[in-house]
């Protein structure tokens, strides 16, 4: 989260395009970081565009709605496509969920919508494929992703976090943007 916060601290994004929404955490956190600490507390002050894809309608909650200014319900892979772009793009454990040759093309639709910075949050050499473990059938993974994707597909800055139960997770950034002194590994 922290870094995710000084990457907004440091850009000053206006917009936000949060994929696989589910329990909304990460429009709450946009929100907080652009406008309330903006003070601009009041709904009819925001100024952020913050929106919001999730393909399993009912995890979409009042919470959610209050917290983002769209949400779109459906499958981001053609969602994307008819979307302006985003000066944020974020994407949260997504990529596991298509067969990896259609997460490449996610990551290319991903690019294609952002205006400054895509971060994409990535379990790293998941065991696929795996059935969902919860209510939603579309956390199911049906592929696994590693470092090397990453470097492959232009990414250029990277954290590797470990998991309380012994997996890794990993931050990659890709921007034109310098994001130099941040704690980032470069690619």
């Amino acid at each position: 989260v922290e870094l995710t916060v000084d990457l907004i601290m440091k850009l000053k994004p206006e917009s936000f395009l949060d994929i696989g929404v589910g329990s909304g955490k990460w429009g709450m956190i946009f929100r907080e970081y652009t406008d309330i600490w903006q003070g601009r507390t009041l709904k009819e002050e925001w100024k952020a565009q913050i929106d919001g894809i999730e393909i399993f309608g009912p995890m979409i909650q009042d919470h959610q709605r209050a917290m983002y200014k769209r949400v779109f319900v459906g499958n981001a892979f053609t969602l994307i496509d008819e979307l302006h772009s985003y000066d944020f793009v974020w994407a949260f454990d997504l990529l596991g969920t298509f067969e990896k040759h259609k997460g490449f093309e996610m990551i290319k639709k991903m690019r294609e919508k952002t205006g400054m910075l895509l971060a994409v949050w990535q379990t790293l050499n998941q065991k696929a494929p795996t059935k969902s473990q919860t209510h939603n059938p579309y956390e199911a993974i049906n592929s696994t992703w590693t470092l090397s994707d990453f470097a492959e597909s232009d990414f250029r800055y990277y954290n590797i976090y470990d998991t309380p139960e012994g997996g890794k997770e990993m931050l990659a950034i890709y921007t034109e943007e310098d994001l130099s002194g941040m704690g980032f590994s470069e690619f």
